[in-house]
């Protein structure tokens, strides 16, 4: 969709193709067949008109709206490679070598990060969120994968939920045990006399910070 309530999204999909189009369009500069690209707007068209317009292009990609998107690939020839940029439930496995979907849901980027994550071989992270919808259900994915090959339900990553600078960082340092470090440095200085210089640690066994924020 280039306009209606979801044409920023769509206009940063747009962008985000014609900077690799140009990008690749360099090392092509002499080709005899160069790509071509068009855009259609499914906020401006029906799913038929859509499907007439761009039936003798070689790849369609889009549409984003999930009902936009059964409209159109049953309408399409089972031949014909489409890449919906959203995921649907019913749609017939045997088409499989010419559909494809890729969706861009925040619950599919916290499952990349899990598997991220654990390929690194680190394996005690915590989660560091925004207080929103998206950056939670992000936070309760991550959660929910890491903790689906554990044998030891204890071991779920910690959770630090932000709604500003100063409560991200009572968070942080309350995952990290600092916190805590400084509550004992506190306890030792009221049972002795002397003067006491300490410097107050965090936990040894954190080995990956997520972060699920806007920038």
């Amino acid at each position: 969709p280039l306009s209606g309530r979801l044409a920023s999204q769509g206009q940063a999909l747009k962008d985000g193709m014609m900077a690799c189009y140009f990008d690749a369009a360099k090392s092509q500069i002499n080709s005899d067949t160069p790509q071509t690209l068009t855009f259609f707007d499914t906020n401006r068209a029906t799913a038929d008109e859509l499907v007439e317009q761009t039936i003798d292009y070689d790849f369609i990609v889009g549409p984003l709206l999930k009902d936009n998107i059964r409209a159109i690939a049953s309408k399409l020839p089972e031949d014909k490679p489409f890449l919906a940029l959203n995921r649907i439930d019913e749609f017939d496995t045997s088409l499989q070598a010419s559909r494809y979907f890729f969706a861009l849901a925040p619950e599919d980027e916290a499952l990349q990060l899990v598997a991220k994550v654990k390929a690194s071989g680190a394996v005690n992270p915590i989660l560091v969120a925004d207080d929103n919808s998206t950056t939670r259900r992000m936070a309760d994915t991550f959660i929910q994968a890491w903790m689906s090959d554990q044998p030891d339900q204890s071991t779920a990553p910690g959770l630090a939920v932000f709604t500003n600078s100063k409560s991200m960082r009572e968070g942080v340092t309350g995952l990290l045990d600092v916190a805590q470090s400084n509550q004992r440095i506190k306890q030792i200085e009221n049972l002795i006399s002397q003067q006491l210089h300490a410097v107050p640690r965090n936990r040894r066994d954190i080995d990956a910070i997520v972060l699920f924020a806007n920038p």
